[in-house]
Formats: structure tokens, sequence, C-alpha cells
């Protein structure tokens, strides 16, 4: 199917064949032909302030951009014979993102790629200009037309050249291609991280084989074209008025006319945060329970060791065990980089490498789907350049009502905008139940509170008309088990721990002693107490997949489920003298039934009044990939474990 700006080019008899189909062209031209890929680089701080050779790097969403882009150009049956990128800050970003993509490949910087301004007809844009500066930007477009829009040199073959660069290049580059009037770059629109083919035979004859492919972006992800600050657009006059219209009007950028597949439900993921597995039957959750007898309920859900927060919550999008995805604790020490991660640093919690693995958000994204969160743990990091398209930075200050009024909220977008996959994340009844304990009447409240919210989504969904468009999956991290102060563990009283630097101590802790010591230490542990256990990393118990990473120390430490392990006895005495010490604790062995969280799922992808057998929270991931119909990442989950839950049985 030719598109509008194809009719137009046929029309003025010059030579085009644009293809509108989602897959970049794959070109196999004679012999002596150059293809450039032509990519305009991602999204970027337009309000930086900093000189934008030096500054304006990328947004996040740029990031984004670039990674689809390298991956739909990884797609392509050949390889780059070179990587050119310009030499300004967002250009040169999106050209390394991608050159990993690919593999690696070396990268190339030309300075003749920089952003410009060509000279033209249009008083308003000279009168912003100096001439001097048109002047040059003219000398310069020309140098790079007499390199790319030449054939191969005689016997050099074909070769194929991706050039990341800047809209105005590009745009400009189309227009000298087309050997069509210099102003005719004005009407282009040329959207962030697109793709533009040209193919120059060796006859030196130009083909356009496509401009502004963003097949490969979401709705969410397209940014850049006509009416965006960043454009020229912003102040020219309509096609229909400017001086250039009658030549180029101005076109949309061309994206795939494949037929969409078939609608399939919105997932919405909703984590209650200390949530264990009989708190519906021991306080009473009526919204919860109602949407369990719709659709599936395990009998629990299973977390991974340690039986913490952010390990867990990260398992859940992963289906990866701590030890594979590097979150193995809330508080922790890598030893390669010499530094430490912990919740209340948000500069290392939104630092991209310390989460491995690939989150279900990310996957969906890469998908060309548009995602969001609501505060679940690692939606703040660029994860391998890509977070969901909508996120915020965790404020415990939001009241749980407004998140949930978001979620509804991003439910109103146009169904182009809207998520396909919603994380959404609350800190009770965790809260409650820490400081009061599970059984307690405090711990009922923030049951009640966190069931209350699901209502109040349920009913603004079932007002939306959306009952039957969601499928709805409520998990817990983990569960929650009544502790007390008299029960405590102090290492001191068994060992030096003057010279053992120690990580997440409460339950369980991560022991880091002096090289040549931890065979002795762990002796000395092992045996002092009745409830407490020691091991070294590569002697874990199996079933707690806790030996692999480099963060897992030499010396790790566990208490029975009911007690806490203090260093000293002043760490134990300043908690006792706590006004309202804490009467619950989580982070034990994952086989205690405490521990166990929740699974319920429902939605018009699951059976309806089923119960099944404990699960395990790696499988969770695995589950998520099925209905989001996206090929799994690497993970130790089982997607047959949940098999017997859905409608459709698997392929």
């Amino acid at each position: 199917m030719l598109t509008v700006f194809a009719l137009w080019l046929a029309a003025l008899g010059l030579a085009a064949d644009l293809s509108a189909q989602a897959a970049v062209p794959s070109v196999a031209p004679p012999a002596g032909v150059r293809t450039l890929y032509l990519v305009r680089h991602g999204a970027y701080d337009i309000d930086d302030p900093r000189d934008e050779a030096v500054g304006r790097s990328l947004l996040p969403i740029g990031v984004a951009q670039a990674r689809l882009t390298g991956d739909r150009l990884r797609g392509l049956p050949f390889t780059f014979d070179a990587i050119v990128a310009s030499p300004l800050t967002r250009a040169r970003e999106t050209a390394e993102v991608i050159a990993t993509q690919l593999g690696g490949r070396a990268l190339t910087i030309d300075p003749d790629l920089a952003e410009c301004t060509p000279p033209t007809r249009r008083a308003d844009i000279m009168a912003k200009e100096k001439p001097e500066e048109l002047a040059a930007c003219s000398a310069q477009l020309e140098r790079v037309a007499a390199r790319l829009l030449v054939p191969v040199s005689s016997g050099g073959g074909d070769r194929r050249e991706l050039v990341v660069a800047h809209g105005n290049v590009i745009r400009w580059l189309v227009t000298r291609a087309l050997a069509v009037d210099s102003e005719a770059w004005l009407g282009m629109s040329i959207g962030h991280a697109s793709i533009t083919v040209l193919s120059i035979d060796g006859k030196g004859m130009v083909r356009v084989l496509a401009v502004g492919d963003v097949g490969h972006l979401s709705p969410g992800l397209q940014t850049g074209a006509f009416g965006n600050r960043e454009s020229w657009a912003l102040d020219a006059p309509s096609a229909a008025t400017s001086p250039v219209g009658s030549v180029l009007p101005a076109q949309p950028p061309i994206t795939s006319t494949l037929p969409s597949p078939s609608p399939a439900p919105i997932v919405l993921v909703i984590s209650f945060d200390g949530f264990r597995w009989d708190y519906p039957e021991l306080h009473g959750a009526p919204a919860l329970q109602a949407l369990a007898a719709e659709g599936v309920r395990a009998e629990s859900l299973v977390p991974s060791f340690p039986s913490k927060t952010y390990p867990n919550h990260y398992t859940l999008v992963t289906g990866l065990r701590p030890e594979h995805h590097g979150i193995i604790a809330n508080t922790m020490w890598d030893p390669e980089w010499n530094a430490a991660f912990s919740l209340a640093d948000r500069a290392a919690v939104e630092d991209g490498r310390w989460w491995e693995g690939e989150p279900i958000w990310v996957g969906v994204e890469r998908a060309g789907r548009v995602t969001a969160s609501s505060f679940w743990p690692g939606s703040e990091a660029a994860i391998g350049g890509v977070r969901p398209t909508y996120w915020g930075r965790y404020d415990e200050t939001v009241a749980d009502e407004k998140r949930v009024d978001e979620v509804l909220a991003w439910l109103d977008l146009p169904v182009e905008k809207r998520p396909r996959l919603i994380t959404l994340y609350f800190d009770e009844p965790d809260s409650g139940g820490h400081r009061f304990g599970p059984a307690s009447p405090q711990a009922a409240a923030a049951v009640a509170h966190v069931d209350s919210l699901l209502a109040r989504l349920r009913a603004g969904v079932a007002a939306r008309g959306l009952a039957n468009a969601i499928d709805w999956i409520v998990v817990s991290d983990h569960g929650m088990t009544a502790v007390d102060p008299k029960r405590s563990i102090v290492l001191a009283d068994f060992v030096d721990v003057a010279g053992v630097a120690i990580d997440d101590l409460s339950v369980f802790g991560l022991l880091r002693p002096q090289p040549g010591t931890e065979d002795a230490l762990v002796r000395r542990l092992t045996g002092a107490h009745p409830h407490l256990h020691a091991a070294r990393k590569g002697a874990m118990p199996e079933r707690l997949h806790y030996r692999a990473h480099r963060r897992i120390p030499e010396v790790v430490v566990w208490a029975d489920a009911g007690w806490t392990i203090f260093a000293t006895r002043a760490d134990l005495a300043a908690a006792r003298a706590k006004p309202n010490p804490a009467l619950g604790n989580h982070g034990y062995d994952p086989a205690e039934r405490d521990m166990h969280g929740i699974f319920i799922a429902a939605g018009p992808s699951f059976k309806k009044g089923l119960t099944t057998p404990p699960l395990d929270n790696v499988d969770v991931y695995p589950l998520l990939t099925r209905l989001l119909r996206i090929p799994a990442a690497a993970n130790d989950g089982n997607q047959k474990s949940t098999a017997a839950m859905l409608v459709e049985p698997m392929p």
C-alpha cells in the first residue's frame, strides 16, 4: 500500500520505493550500491542550559527509543560496514546505545553531521540565524552529501552504513537525494529515533526506501515529529500557507500499516507489601476474596531467600532468583565496584547497573508497547537503558488513593497511549505488621485499608467499561511472623565482630570478615545458638538458591522464625529501649509458612473458582510473558506451573 508521500513522489516522476511495512527494508542491491540507514537521535533535555555540544544528554525515553531502534536494526540480515555519528551528545549517546545493541561495533564521529540550519527563503528562520552560520551549515552539508550520496568507489562492492544524526541533516539529505526544491526539507517530519533509508546505485541514482519510519516505537514513545517545540514546525505556518507547501506538504512519519494483533487484556499487577497468605481469612478482605472467587487463588506464594522486599519484588518481575538478578538484599555491598546499595540511597536505587536481568516492563517496551509503573521497586532505574513509559520516583507522601487514581488516569488515555502493562505497589500491610505484629488489630486495619484500595480500583475500572478488559494479578513479596524482643541472638557473644563488616542484619545478615578468617568465623558461629545458622557462601543450602552472585559475601547468617540477630549487646539494648519495638518481621527461610504471600488472579485469561497449590514466585514472570504475548528473557521460572490457571491451553 503506497503512502501519501510515496504517491507524491510518484507524481513528480522521482525514483522512490517507500515501504510501510513493520520491518526496515532489507536491501540486496547490485554491486557498488551504498545504502544509508539514517537514524535521528533520541529525545533529549531541550531545557538543559549547557552548550549542546557538551551537554543535552538523552532523556530516559530517548535511551529507550535508541534501544528499540538498535533491536530493530539488529534483526536485519546483514552487518553494517560502518557506524557514524554526529559529535553532539544526544546523537553520540544514541549511536553508542545502538552500537552496543549491534554487538559493540566501533563508532566513528563525523563533525560534519552536527546539527545546523540550512539557508532558507523563510524570513522568520533567517532572522534567528547568523549569515556566517548559515553559510557554514551549507558548506558542511555539501561535504556530507559529497561523501554519502555517491556510489561506492569502483570495485568496492556493496556497502551499508548506519548514520546517527539530526532532524535537519536527515531532512536536507532526503531533499538533496530527490533533487527537489532546497526548501523542501522544511516540510518533512522526522521523529526521534526514526529510520530513513537511502540507496545510491552504481550509476549514482538515489532511491528513497523509507522516511521517518518509527514502526519499532510504541505510540507513547513516538516523539519529535512536527508539533513539538523542538521543531521549526512550532512557529511555522501551516502547509496550506507555507511558500513550500505546494512542493512538499508535511507528512507524518511512515509507520506500519500491517494489521495489529487481536486486542488483548491489559495486565494489571498489584503488590501489597507483606500481605501474608492467610490474611484474608484472618482479618477479612472482601474485595480480595471476591476477586479470588472470580478467578484463581494459589494456596500461597512462596518467596525467594531472603524473604525481603526488594529481592522479591524484583524476582516477581524477572523470574530470577536474587542470586541471578543481583538484588540479593535490601542493603548490600558490591566488591567489584567497591560500592554500597540501600533502599535509602536514591542514586543507587535509580542506577540501572545494580538491577540485572530483564524486568517484564523492559520486554514489553522493547516489543513496542506502552507500560506504566507506580512505585514498583526497580521501575525508577533505567535497566538496559529502558524505563516504563510512565513512571515516577517513590514518594511515601503520596496518598494510596492518589496511586489508584493515577492508574485510572492511565486507563483514561487514548487506546494508543494506554499501558498494556501496569505494575502498582503499596507498602501496606507491611508497616502495620512490622510495628504491631501480624495478628494485631492494627495489622487488620492495614489489611482493610489495602482491600478498600482494591475495591476503589475495581469500581473505577467498571465505571469505565473495562471490567472485561483487564487481567488482574494481586501478589505480595513475603508474609510476616510475630517476633519477641526477648528472642534475640547477639553475634558478639560468640565472635569478635570488630573486624567484620555486616550488611542488612536483622533476621539474617551478610558478613564480610577479614580475608582468611571466613572458615574460623563460621566454625565459631555454627552451633553457638540453637536458633542461629551460619555458612560459607558456597555451602549455603541448595534449596535457598543463594550462592552464585558476587554480592553475596563469604559468610551468611540467618535465624529461625521469630528470632532476631544483633551484632552487639549495645545494638540489642538500643532496640529494646525504643518505645515501640517491632513485633513482626520477615526475611526468614521461605520454607516457613508465615513467610508466604498471596497470589490471586482474575480476568478474561483466567479460569474461575480455581485453587492451586502454593506457587513459587519465580513462576509469576513467565505467566506475565504469556499474558503479554512477548518472548521471555532468561529466567528461573516454570511456565507450566501456571498453565492450569489459564482458559487457553499452552501451545
